[in-house]
């Protein structure tokens, strides 16, 4: 008897539906490029285009400090890490780096992990366990907040009760709903939120959580490097964050996740965080790129790549608004152009490619229905020609009416 294929034929299903609904992914190809910040090649005929796409913040992906100290690790420690950190060792250049790295978040403590998705959905598993808790913990989250905190939750088996975005006094109102004093309490949210640019009244928040004695955690993936003193991000400042989740493949221009904590929560983490436990540590040439964006990023040179990110962004927006773009609240490097119509969104994009520009359009499920979007980003490579090429090709679209 010749029995169907079930799983590929729903599979097919399922990406027929997607086609259909416009949101279908797919990979854009790319060419090697010669040493050009903020460019990119793009396409089977290449064309260099100025890259708009990008979460390189301040422009260090390309960076030869840091690309040569990632070099000198690994031709000093090797291609690979081998193992997990708990199975093959802990160098003592990994805890010197994660020291530097907690002074600069100013905890207590740091531990690095080989992506931030895996530190963002590993550690939130861990310390929503439903193994620790007598009662099931009580989770508020922000509606917008990252897959990787979704994902991380989910592992745990908590549902969490999500308020509306950034809205702290819809928080409170939860808080006061569900919180009987008996059940532990965690509210998780971002300081700046990828695909919107906009950023989180974390003070404020963080008064109305430690109301309820709540476990706060923030996500500073996007404000890391960019924003706070020494780059330190948005989180830092505020003791009552609890604990910090960010990457490093932002605008320190690498790749890698970490948490800046307490010495009692690393500790625990290391007991029970699966992502740390079971991954790979990541590879030397990471820890040695990773150990020169932080010098670069707390320099006076950080500094000044952080001003002319914002004064571009600030120019890049306005001329936005002006030409009738709505930008949300938007208010850092991330800068989305709201686009109501799916397939306006598509020509759009095809025609900034056509300008020498290249930028993606968000569609759902990555962003909620009707809230597609060009997200925009920008670093110091930015010139005002390539803003312009942005301003030109949108002209030609209604965007009020779009």
């Amino acid at each position: 008897m010749n029995r169907p294929n079930i799983p590929e034929t729903q599979y097919q299903d399922f990406l027929t539906s997607r086609h259909a609904q416009g949101g279908l992914r797919d990979l854009t190809p790319l060419s090697p490029i010669p040493y050009e910040a903020g460019k990119v090649r793009i396409g089977a005929e290449p064309q260099t285009l100025r890259n708009f796409a990008s979460n390189d913040y301040l422009g260090l992906s390309r960076d030869s400090r840091i690309i040569e100290r990632g070099c000198e690790f690994a031709r000093k420690y090797g291609a690979g890490s081998g193992a997990s950190r708990l199975v093959s060792g802990n160098l003592a250049i990994y805890e010197e780096i994660e020291r530097d790295l907690a002074y600069l978040k100013q905890r207590e403590a740091a531990l690095i992990f080989s992506s931030g998705y895996i530190a963002e959905s590993g550690v939130i598993a861990a310390l929503l366990s439903r193994e620790i808790f007598d009662r099931e913990p009580l989770v508020f989250f922000d509606k917008l907040n990252h897959a990787g905190m979704y994902f991380g939750a989910s592992a745990s088996g908590v549902v969490p009760i999500r308020f509306r975005h950034q809205d702290v006094s819809h928080l409170q109102s939860l808080l006061q709903k569900y919180d009987d004093g008996s059940r532990p309490v965690f509210v998780i949210t971002e300081s700046v939120f990828s695909m919107d640019g906009d950023i989180t009244p974390l003070a404020a928040l963080c008064t109305v959580a430690k109301q309820h004695h709540a476990f706060v955690i923030a996500d500073d993936a996007h404000a890391t490097g960019v924003l706070g003193e020494n780059g330190a991000g948005l989180a830092c400042a505020l003791p009552k964050i609890d604990l910090i989740i960010g990457t490093f493949s932002k605008a320190f221009g690498a790749a890698g996740g970490y948490v800046a904590c307490s010495r009692l929560v690393k500790n625990y983490l290391l007991q029970k965080c699966g992502g740390f436990i079971y991954s790979t540590a990541p590879p030397p040439f990471l820890w040695g790129a990773i150990a020169e964006s932080l010098a670069i990023i707390q320099s006076e040179e950080g500094e000044n790549l952080r001003k002319i990110t914002a004064r571009k962004a600030e120019d890049f927006r306005t001329a936005l608004q002006n030409l009738g773009g709505d930008c949300g609240a938007s208010a850092t490097q991330i800068i989305p152009l709201m686009i109501k119509n799916i397939e306006t969104g598509l020509r759009i994009c095809e025609a900034l490619t056509q300008n020498g520009v290249f930028a993606k359009l968000i569609r759902p499920p990555t962003v909620p229905t009707g809230g597609s979007r060009i997200r925009f980003s920008v670093n110091p490579s930015v010139r005002e020609e390539d803003i312009g090429a942005v301003i030109d090709t949108l002209k030609r679209f209604d965007l009020i009416n779009q």
